[in-house]
């Protein structure tokens, strides 16, 4: 028998630039260069450039890599 590997769905949003789809979990726009913040804990995309924390749960946002 066959073992199926388990692999995880990747969360995608769409850039609040250029509505390209975006890697929740990259939090960067490749499409437009844009680099986002994400919320870890509601695995939300924020585009507010100056927010420091999740405007619905209040946690520490993570800001993506370019």
């Amino acid at each position: 028998m066959k073992k199926e590997k388990k692999t995880k769905k990747e969360e995608k949003c769409l850039c609040p630039y250029c509505e390209e789809e975006v890697v929740t979990s990259c939090a960067l726009c490749h499409a437009c260069g844009a680099v986002l913040s994400y919320c870890v804990s509601c695995q939300i995309i924020v585009p507010d450039k100056e927010a420091t924390k999740c405007p619905q749960c209040g946690t520490p946002l993570k800001r993506g890599k370019k």
